[in-house]
């Protein structure tokens, strides 16, 4: 399962927003993650943004972080 991760805004904070193919398993996982919670309008999970999530991500899960570090987008408007 590959987890495609950005850095964005919800309410002032940031946070790190996952996206990924529907998957009852990654799902499971994801709800364990202190914190995280679902976008029931954008579709997607999001965690607090802290360098030791970041660890925890990349040890828990697959994940595409290319522009993570990128210029940042606001996940709401």
């Amino acid at each position: 399962m590959q987890i495609n991760i950005k850095k964005c805004y919800i309410n002032g904070q940031r946070r790190i927003a996952l996206r990924f193919d529907y998957d009852i398993n990654t799902i499971d996982l994801i709800k364990q993650l202190e914190g995280r919670k679902w976008s029931a309008s954008s579709k997607f999970w999001h965690t607090p943004f802290y360098e030791n999530y970041l660890k925890k991500l990349n040890n828990q899960f697959e994940v595409d972080n290319h522009d993570l570090f990128g210029r940042g987008h606001r996940c709401f408007q």
